[in-house]
Protein backbone atom coordinates (compact mmCIF):
# COMPACT_ATOMS: atom_id res chain seq x y z
CA UNK A 1 0.00 0.00 0.00
CA UNK A 2 1.34 2.89 -0.59
CA UNK A 3 0.81 6.75 1.42
CA UNK A 4 -2.19 7.75 -0.58
CA UNK A 5 -4.24 5.24 1.20
CA UNK A 6 -6.81 6.20 3.54
CA UNK A 7 -7.91 4.77 6.68
CA UNK A 8 -10.25 2.30 4.97
CA UNK A 9 -8.17 0.77 2.19
CA UNK A 10 -5.64 -0.05 5.16
CA UNK A 11 -7.21 -1.69 7.13
CA UNK A 12 -8.43 -3.82 3.78
CA UNK A 13 -5.04 -4.46 3.69
CA UNK A 14 -4.55 -5.73 7.24
CA UNK A 15 -8.19 -7.54 7.17
CA UNK A 16 -6.42 -9.48 4.12
CA UNK A 17 -3.10 -10.56 5.39
CA UNK A 18 -5.13 -12.00 8.63
CA UNK A 19 -7.41 -14.05 6.05
CA UNK A 20 -4.45 -15.38 4.88
CA UNK A 21 -2.67 -16.44 8.15
CA UNK A 22 -6.25 -17.35 9.18
CA UNK A 23 -7.19 -19.61 5.83
CA UNK A 24 -3.67 -21.48 6.45
CA UNK A 25 -5.36 -23.50 9.51
CA UNK A 26 -8.82 -23.40 9.37
CA UNK A 27 -11.58 -23.56 6.59
CA UNK A 28 -13.28 -20.68 4.70
CA UNK A 29 -16.77 -20.14 6.50
CA UNK A 30 -19.65 -21.15 4.21
CA UNK A 31 -20.49 -18.39 1.50
CA UNK A 32 -17.50 -16.90 0.10
CA UNK A 33 -18.09 -17.79 -2.84
CA UNK A 34 -15.03 -20.42 -4.29
CA UNK A 35 -12.14 -17.65 -4.18
CA UNK A 36 -11.49 -18.16 -0.47
CA UNK A 37 -11.59 -21.98 -1.22
CA UNK A 38 -8.85 -21.38 -3.58
CA UNK A 39 -6.85 -19.66 -1.62
CA UNK A 40 -7.51 -21.90 1.56
CA UNK A 41 -6.42 -25.08 -0.63
CA UNK A 42 -3.53 -23.68 -1.83
CA UNK A 43 -1.90 -22.73 1.47
CA UNK A 44 -2.45 -26.15 2.74
CA UNK A 45 -0.79 -27.65 -0.32
CA UNK A 46 2.19 -25.19 0.30
CA UNK A 47 2.23 -26.07 4.49
CA UNK A 48 2.52 -29.82 3.52
CA UNK A 49 5.19 -29.17 0.85
CA UNK A 50 7.10 -27.84 3.42
CA UNK A 51 7.28 -23.97 1.98
CA UNK A 52 7.56 -20.74 4.09
CA UNK A 53 4.52 -18.27 4.13
CA UNK A 54 5.96 -14.44 3.59
CA UNK A 55 4.68 -11.38 4.86
CA UNK A 56 5.30 -8.08 4.22
CA UNK A 57 3.70 -5.81 6.79
CA UNK A 58 4.10 -2.06 6.07
CA UNK A 59 3.08 1.02 8.39
CA UNK A 60 2.03 4.66 8.28
CA UNK A 61 4.10 7.39 10.11
CA UNK A 62 3.72 11.06 10.29
CA UNK A 63 6.18 13.20 7.61
CA UNK A 64 6.91 15.43 10.22
CA UNK A 65 8.41 13.10 12.54
CA UNK A 66 10.77 11.81 9.75
CA UNK A 67 11.40 15.82 9.12
CA UNK A 68 12.31 16.37 12.84
CA UNK A 69 14.77 13.67 12.90
CA UNK A 70 16.18 15.60 9.37
CA UNK A 71 16.57 18.62 10.70
CA UNK A 72 17.54 17.67 14.57
CA UNK A 73 20.90 18.60 15.49
CA UNK A 74 23.57 16.83 18.05
CA UNK A 75 23.80 17.45 21.53
CA UNK A 76 27.82 17.81 20.91
CA UNK A 77 26.96 20.44 18.12
CA UNK A 78 24.19 22.18 20.21
CA UNK A 79 27.10 22.00 23.50
CA UNK A 80 29.21 23.80 21.28
CA UNK A 81 27.47 26.36 19.33
CA UNK A 82 25.88 27.38 22.94
CA UNK A 83 29.41 27.63 24.52
CA UNK A 84 30.78 29.98 21.49
CA UNK A 85 27.87 32.01 22.34
CA UNK A 86 28.91 32.72 25.66
CA UNK A 87 32.51 33.45 25.01
CA UNK A 88 31.41 35.78 22.55
CA UNK A 89 29.19 37.68 25.55
CA UNK A 90 31.69 37.46 27.79
CA UNK A 91 34.28 39.12 25.50
CA UNK A 92 32.28 42.12 25.00
CA UNK A 93 34.03 43.21 28.64
CA UNK A 94 37.12 43.28 27.15
CA UNK A 95 36.24 44.86 23.87
CA UNK A 96 34.89 48.09 26.09
CA UNK A 97 37.95 48.37 27.65
CA UNK A 98 40.13 48.22 24.54
CA UNK A 99 37.82 50.96 23.13
CA UNK A 100 38.31 53.22 25.82
CA UNK A 101 39.91 56.53 24.11
CA UNK A 102 42.82 58.17 25.79
CA UNK A 103 41.16 60.51 27.95
CA UNK A 104 38.29 58.56 29.12
CA UNK A 105 38.64 56.88 32.75
CA UNK A 106 37.83 53.14 33.68
CA UNK A 107 34.77 53.22 35.58
CA UNK A 108 34.64 50.91 38.48
CA UNK A 109 31.43 49.04 36.43
CA UNK A 110 33.80 48.36 33.61
CA UNK A 111 36.63 47.12 36.29
CA UNK A 112 33.74 44.58 37.82
CA UNK A 113 32.30 43.48 34.12
CA UNK A 114 36.02 42.66 33.00
CA UNK A 115 37.03 40.88 36.23
CA UNK A 116 32.92 38.86 36.76
CA UNK A 117 34.11 38.35 32.58
CA UNK A 118 36.97 36.57 33.30
CA UNK A 119 36.64 34.32 36.07
CA UNK A 120 33.61 33.28 34.66
CA UNK A 121 35.41 32.65 30.80
CA UNK A 122 37.55 30.96 32.57
CA UNK A 123 35.67 28.35 34.12
CA UNK A 124 33.86 27.87 31.36
CA UNK A 125 36.54 27.18 29.91
CA UNK A 126 37.96 24.23 32.15
CA UNK A 127 34.16 22.61 31.93
CA UNK A 128 34.84 22.20 28.61
CA UNK A 129 38.41 21.07 28.72
CA UNK A 130 37.67 18.74 31.57
CA UNK A 131 34.09 17.76 29.26
CA UNK A 132 36.41 16.84 26.37
CA UNK A 133 38.79 14.90 28.36
CA UNK A 134 36.31 13.22 30.27
CA UNK A 135 34.50 12.52 26.62
CA UNK A 136 37.65 11.07 25.09
CA UNK A 137 38.22 8.86 28.02
CA UNK A 138 35.08 7.32 27.75
CA UNK A 139 35.51 6.83 23.89
CA UNK A 140 38.67 5.18 24.68
CA UNK A 141 37.14 2.97 27.52
CA UNK A 142 33.83 2.14 25.29
CA UNK A 143 36.32 1.38 22.49
CA UNK A 144 38.02 -1.01 25.33
CA UNK A 145 34.96 -2.61 26.73
CA UNK A 146 33.75 -3.12 23.27
CA UNK A 147 36.80 -5.43 22.66
CA UNK A 148 36.50 -6.90 25.43
CA UNK A 149 33.01 -7.96 24.76
CA UNK A 150 33.79 -9.10 21.56
CA UNK A 151 36.57 -11.58 22.52
CA UNK A 152 33.90 -13.23 25.03
CA UNK A 153 31.20 -13.11 22.39
CA UNK A 154 33.51 -14.90 20.02
CA UNK A 155 35.54 -17.19 22.61
CA UNK A 156 31.86 -18.49 23.70
CA UNK A 157 30.35 -18.82 20.15
CA UNK A 158 33.38 -20.73 19.28
CA UNK A 159 33.23 -23.09 22.58
CA UNK A 160 29.34 -23.77 21.84
CA UNK A 161 29.95 -24.61 18.08
CA UNK A 162 32.90 -26.81 18.96
CA UNK A 163 30.70 -28.78 21.55
CA UNK A 164 27.52 -28.56 19.17
CA UNK A 165 29.77 -30.15 16.08
CA UNK A 166 30.95 -32.69 18.19
CA UNK A 167 27.86 -33.77 19.34
CA UNK A 168 26.08 -33.61 15.44
CA UNK A 169 29.48 -36.52 14.51
CA UNK A 170 28.59 -38.55 17.43
CA UNK A 171 24.47 -38.41 16.88
CA UNK A 172 25.81 -39.31 12.99
CA UNK A 173 28.39 -42.03 14.38
CA UNK A 174 25.21 -43.88 16.08
CA UNK A 175 23.15 -43.40 13.61
CA UNK A 176 25.25 -45.60 10.82
CA UNK A 177 26.53 -48.08 13.54
CA UNK A 178 22.51 -48.76 14.31
CA UNK A 179 22.18 -49.08 10.73
CA UNK A 180 25.37 -51.15 9.71
CA UNK A 181 23.69 -53.69 12.08
CA UNK A 182 27.18 -54.98 12.72
CA UNK A 183 28.32 -55.05 8.73
CA UNK A 184 29.10 -51.85 7.69
CA UNK A 185 29.29 -52.86 3.69
CA UNK A 186 25.57 -53.38 4.11
CA UNK A 187 25.67 -49.47 4.23
CA UNK A 188 25.87 -49.35 0.43
CA UNK A 189 22.60 -50.16 -0.02
CA UNK A 190 21.28 -47.40 1.97
CA UNK A 191 19.43 -44.62 -0.56
CA UNK A 192 16.46 -43.40 0.71
CA UNK A 193 14.54 -42.81 3.76
CA UNK A 194 12.20 -45.62 2.73
CA UNK A 195 15.72 -47.78 2.98
CA UNK A 196 16.04 -46.41 6.44
CA UNK A 197 12.93 -47.61 7.14
CA UNK A 198 12.93 -50.79 6.25
CA UNK A 199 16.35 -51.06 8.70
CA UNK A 200 14.08 -50.55 11.54
CA UNK A 201 15.52 -47.09 12.48
CA UNK A 202 12.81 -45.59 14.36
CA UNK A 203 11.31 -42.28 12.51
CA UNK A 204 10.92 -40.49 16.80
CA UNK A 205 13.10 -41.29 19.22
CA UNK A 206 13.76 -39.86 22.73
CA UNK A 207 17.59 -39.82 23.77
CA UNK A 208 19.17 -39.93 26.91
CA UNK A 209 20.71 -35.97 27.45
CA UNK A 210 24.23 -36.23 25.66
CA UNK A 211 27.21 -34.30 26.62
CA UNK A 212 25.67 -31.16 24.63
CA UNK A 213 22.14 -31.10 25.62
CA UNK A 214 21.06 -27.25 24.50
CA UNK A 215 19.58 -28.89 20.78
CA UNK A 216 16.29 -29.38 19.47
CA UNK A 217 16.42 -31.60 16.83
CA UNK A 218 18.32 -34.19 15.38
CA UNK A 219 17.38 -35.29 11.73
CA UNK A 220 18.86 -37.09 8.39
CA UNK A 221 17.60 -35.56 5.02
CA UNK A 222 18.08 -38.21 1.98
CA UNK A 223 19.24 -36.83 -1.61
CA UNK A 224 15.18 -36.26 -2.13
CA UNK A 225 15.90 -33.51 0.65
CA UNK A 226 12.81 -36.14 2.72
CA UNK A 227 13.48 -36.17 6.62
CA UNK A 228 14.03 -39.58 7.29
CA UNK A 229 14.13 -39.50 11.14
CA UNK A 230 14.08 -37.35 14.36
CA UNK A 231 15.67 -37.26 17.76
CA UNK A 232 15.12 -35.35 20.57
CA UNK A 233 15.56 -34.90 24.20
CA UNK A 234 11.12 -35.30 24.38
CA UNK A 235 8.73 -36.84 23.38
CA UNK A 236 8.83 -34.94 19.95
CA UNK A 237 5.27 -35.21 17.61
CA UNK A 238 6.04 -32.68 15.20
CA UNK A 239 5.92 -34.07 11.54
CA UNK A 240 8.82 -34.98 8.96
CA UNK A 241 9.45 -32.05 6.57
CA UNK A 242 9.37 -33.67 3.31
CA UNK A 243 11.04 -31.08 1.31
CA UNK A 244 13.86 -28.84 2.98
CA UNK A 245 15.92 -28.16 -0.79
CA UNK A 246 14.99 -24.30 -0.40
CA UNK A 247 17.26 -24.31 2.97
CA UNK A 248 20.82 -22.79 2.59
CA UNK A 249 22.29 -25.49 5.09
CA UNK A 250 21.47 -28.21 3.06
CA UNK A 251 21.95 -27.48 -0.12
CA UNK A 252 25.57 -26.45 1.23
CA UNK A 253 26.03 -29.93 2.73
CA UNK A 254 25.04 -31.67 -0.39
CA UNK A 255 27.57 -29.97 -1.82
CA UNK A 256 30.06 -31.34 0.51
CA UNK A 257 30.56 -28.31 2.99
CA UNK A 258 29.32 -27.79 6.45
CA UNK A 259 27.01 -25.01 6.94
CA UNK A 260 25.50 -23.04 9.54
CA UNK A 261 21.76 -21.13 9.31
CA UNK A 262 19.74 -19.39 11.20
CA UNK A 263 16.22 -21.19 10.49
CA UNK A 264 12.91 -20.45 11.71
CA UNK A 265 11.53 -24.38 11.66
CA UNK A 266 8.45 -25.76 9.60
CA UNK A 267 7.76 -28.33 12.05
CA UNK A 268 7.62 -26.58 15.23
CA UNK A 269 7.37 -22.97 14.20
CA UNK A 270 10.70 -22.63 16.54
CA UNK A 271 13.77 -20.51 15.83
CA UNK A 272 16.83 -22.39 15.33
CA UNK A 273 19.85 -22.48 14.20
CA UNK A 274 20.53 -25.72 11.88
CA UNK A 275 24.31 -27.36 11.79
CA UNK A 276 24.72 -29.49 8.75
CA UNK A 277 27.24 -31.77 7.41
CA UNK A 278 27.56 -34.44 5.03
CA UNK A 279 27.04 -38.13 6.49
CA UNK A 280 29.90 -39.90 6.27
CA UNK A 281 31.22 -43.58 7.26
CA UNK A 282 34.45 -44.74 7.93
CA UNK A 283 36.03 -45.19 5.18
CA UNK A 284 36.42 -47.08 2.88
CA UNK A 285 32.36 -47.99 3.57
CA UNK A 286 29.97 -45.79 2.25
CA UNK A 287 26.38 -44.92 1.46
CA UNK A 288 24.57 -45.68 -1.86
CA UNK A 289 23.43 -42.12 -1.83
CA UNK A 290 24.60 -39.17 0.09
CA UNK A 291 22.65 -37.73 3.44
CA UNK A 292 22.40 -34.79 5.69
CA UNK A 293 23.23 -34.86 9.47
CA UNK A 294 21.16 -31.64 10.59
CA UNK A 295 21.37 -30.67 14.29
CA UNK A 296 18.88 -28.00 15.64
CA UNK A 297 20.33 -25.87 18.44
CA UNK A 298 19.31 -23.04 20.12
CA UNK A 299 22.86 -21.09 19.99
CA UNK A 300 22.50 -19.62 23.69
CA UNK A 301 25.71 -17.72 23.23
CA UNK A 302 24.13 -15.77 20.55
CA UNK A 303 20.66 -15.81 21.17
CA UNK A 304 20.66 -15.04 24.80
CA UNK A 305 23.76 -13.31 25.93
CA UNK A 306 24.17 -11.33 29.11
CA UNK A 307 25.00 -7.67 27.72
CA UNK A 308 25.48 -4.30 29.79
CA UNK A 309 23.01 -1.97 28.60
CA UNK A 310 23.34 -0.09 25.79
CA UNK A 311 25.53 -2.61 24.02
CA UNK A 312 24.62 -5.20 21.20
CA UNK A 313 26.52 -6.89 18.48
CA UNK A 314 26.09 -8.70 15.58
CA UNK A 315 27.54 -11.72 13.49
CA UNK A 316 28.20 -11.40 9.83
CA UNK A 317 29.35 -13.98 7.68
CA UNK A 318 31.64 -14.22 4.58
CA UNK A 319 29.08 -13.17 1.89
CA UNK A 320 27.78 -9.98 3.98
CA UNK A 321 24.45 -11.38 5.25
CA UNK A 322 23.57 -10.97 9.22
CA UNK A 323 23.00 -14.58 10.83
CA UNK A 324 22.69 -13.08 14.21
CA UNK A 325 21.56 -9.76 15.72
Amino acid sequence: ADHTRTKDQYNLVLLWLGRKIWAADREPPAGEGEKPKAQHAALKEAAAAGNSLELVVGGAVRTSTLSAQTWSISFTVGLAVVSLLALALLSLAFLRVLAIGPKEKLRVADALWVGFSAVVGVGLLTLLLVDLHAYQSLMAGTDDNLETLAREIKGNMKKELTAAWAQLGEFNRSALTELAKGDPRTLAKVATCGDVTDRKLPARRKVPPPAYFEFERFAWVDSRARQCFKWSLDDAKDPLVQDIRERRYFREARSGRAAIEPVNSWATGRWVVALSRPVKPAPPFKLAQPFVGVLGVEMNSLNRPVLPPGYGFAVIDESGAVLFH
